[in-house]
Order: structure tokens, then C-alpha cells, then sequence
């Protein structure tokens, strides 16, 4: 058994208990972080977070027991926040729950800190709660939340992320494209009129830049059309952006209407003058 998860449970214990014999199995970058986390100083708990984030894969997920449990026993909000980066930025799906209980915190910063990492985290606890930020009190928070919903690919929240969007929360629009149904991505589409191109563009160019296998040929090549003669000046970035990622991948009708739209909507040369 790999070192990694034969100490995950291990760790658990408090780290003077453990016999020498089996300590010692353990590389000095683990034991030091476990160490860390473990003292009573601030200050150490805080280095120990700190070295948390730049250890490899295998030995920050030995550490996360002993960093998820920590977090979870609450710290103040200096600490808490650099707590919370580091477990989003280790990125394990075991962090999520303790993250997770820091959306309902007082203080903005500390519940901003917390979608982003969820964000990173994943899992149904990371879902779960980004779906509740989405209706915090602060906007940027809201904001992230939107985004961090697509990064985990909660798609069974894209209803919750139109009323989100419907309520001013413009994050959501891109994370609504990567994650609509055909049927949902028409409502997108059809929020283009009412809404502005410019607030659900980066949604739209999510589904433009998805594979046929999730999102229909048809609606994409409807929305390439619909784009490029509802407001042509604007359409313009948007197709050659997606123009430009897409490359030659995907399917051969929709980067020949992309093309083709990416010359209609070119402004005149007196446009540019």
C-alpha cells in the first residue's frame, strides 16, 4: 500500500503517540506539516498551511486529515483564510465539508475565500454550497459562486443559475454554457434579446466551444446566426474569439459558419477610419 494512504488514518492521532517504528516511515516534508498543524501557536498552524499548498499530490493529501480537521475546528478569520487557500489550492474533494461550514462566516472575505475554493475542491458538499452562495448577501461572493457551480459541473443547479443570472449575477452566464442542456442552452440563446448580447456572450461562447456530443450541431449553428445579424459589431469578438479556440476541431459545419460569420460581421473599412 502506497505510504500516502497507509498514514492518512494515522495521522489522526495526536503526533507524540505514535511509535517511532512507524513515524519514521514518514517523509520529514509530512511529519513537518503534521507537526505544524498540529501546535498550539498560530503561527505554526499557519506555516504548516502555508507548506500545505506546495507539497506534491501525494503528500498533501497524507496532511489533508489532519488540515481538513483543523479548519473545521475553527480558526480566526487571518488564519482561517489562509487555511482555506491552501486546501483549495491542494484542490482534494475531502476538503470540501469543512470549507463548506465557512459560507455561512460573518466576515465577506472569509466566505470569498471559501467559494473560491470550493470552486476548486469539488464533490456534492462543494455543489451544495455554492448553490447556497449564490444568494449571499454579497455580490461578488454571488459572483464567484456562479462561476465556481461550472468549475464543479453542478449541473443539476442550472435552473439556479438562471434565476441567478435573471437577478443580476452575469457570472452565471458562462457557467450556464458549460453546463446546459440542448433545451437549456435555448433559453440562454433566448436571453440574448432581452438581456444584451454583452451579458450572455460568455455563455454562449461556452455551448460554441462544447462538443457536438453534448450540445446539438443545430443549436450551435443557430447561435452563430442569430448573433451575427442581431448586432453585428458585437457579435464580431465574440466569433473570432471562439473562431480562434475552436481551431479545426469540432464539427466541419459550425467552423464554416463560424467562418463565414466572422467575415460577415467584419466592419467596413469606413467603420474603422
Amino acid at each position: 500500500m502506497h505510504w500516502a494512504h497507509r498514514i492518512s488514518w494515522i495521522i489522526v492521532v495526536v503526533v507524540i503517540v505514535l511509535p517511532a517504528n512507524v513515524f519514521a516511515q514518514v517523509p520529514e516534508n509530512v511529519r513537518t506539516v503534521i507537526a505544524q498543524l498540529s501546535s498550539q501557536e498560530q503561527q505554526k498552524v499557519r506555516q504548516g498551511y502555508l507548506a500545505l499548498a506546495a507539497l506534491d499530490t501525494s503528500a498533501a493529501e497524507a496532511c489533508l486529515p489532519t488540515a481538513n480537521r483543523v479548519l473545521a475546528r475553527g480558526l480566526p478569520v487571518p488564519l482561517a483564510i489562509t487555511a482555506i487557500r491552501a486546501l483549495g489550492d491542494v484542490g482534494h474533494v475531502t476538503s470540501s465539508r469543512s470549507i463548506r461550514a465557512y459560507l455561512m462566516h460573518r466576515h465577506v472575505e472569509v466566505r470569498r475565500e471559501a467559494v473560491n475554493a470550493l470552486g476548486k475542491t469539488g464533490g456534492p458538499d462543494a455543489r451544495a454550497g455554492l448553490r447556497r452562495a449564490l444568494s449571499d448577501a454579497d455580490a461578488s461572493v454571488r459572483g464567484f459562486a456562479a462561476s465556481g457551480l461550472g468549475q464543479v459541473g453542478a449541473k443539476e443547479h442550472v435552473g439556479a443559475l438562471f434565476s441567478a443570472l435573471d437577478q443580476g449575477v452575469q457570472e452565471a452566464a458562462a457557467s450556464i454554457g458549460m453546463l446546459c442542456s440542448p433545451a437549456e442552452c435555448e433559453g440562454l440563446v433566448a436571453r440574448a434579446d432581452r438581456m444584451g448580447l454583452e451579458v450572455v456572450s460568455p455563455g454562449l461562447r461556452e455551448i460554441l466551444l462544447r462538443p457536438t456530443t453534448e450540445v446539438t450541431e443545430n443549436i450551435q449553428l443557430s447561435i452563430i446566426e442569430r448573433i451575427s445579424q442581431g448586432n453585428p459589431r458585437k457579435a464580431q469578438p465574440l466569433l473570432k474569439d471562439v473562431q480562434s479556440r475552436r481551431g479545426r476541431t469540432g464539427s466541419r459545419r459550425v467552423n464554416q459558419a463560424i467562418d463565414l460569420a466572422v467575415r460577415a460581421t467584419r466592419p467596413a473599412p469606413e467603420e474603422n477610419r
